[in-house]
């Protein structure tokens, strides 16, 4: 009996890399710069920063991103 009751709880725990978030950056997407999503990611998340020119942009990032 205990061994169905180990498995519906280890179901309930919830992966990190489910909450990872990927973030695009871009000309004409929902994010133009940098540092709008500077403030809005997290640990393990992953942002994508297409080709282009984004003059006078600063951006802070304090989470631990992917790099690739």
């Amino acid at each position: 009996m205990r061994r169905p009751l180990l498995s519906t709880s280890l179901l309930l725990l919830p992966g990190t890399a489910a909450l990872a978030t990927t973030w695009t950056v871009g000309p004409g997407l929902s994010y133009t710069l940098p540092s709008q999503v500077s403030a809005l990611v997290n640990d393990g998340d992953t942002v994508d920063i297409l080709a282009g020119t984004y003059p006078s942009d600063v951006a802070a990032w304090t989470a631990e991103l992917s790099r690739g």
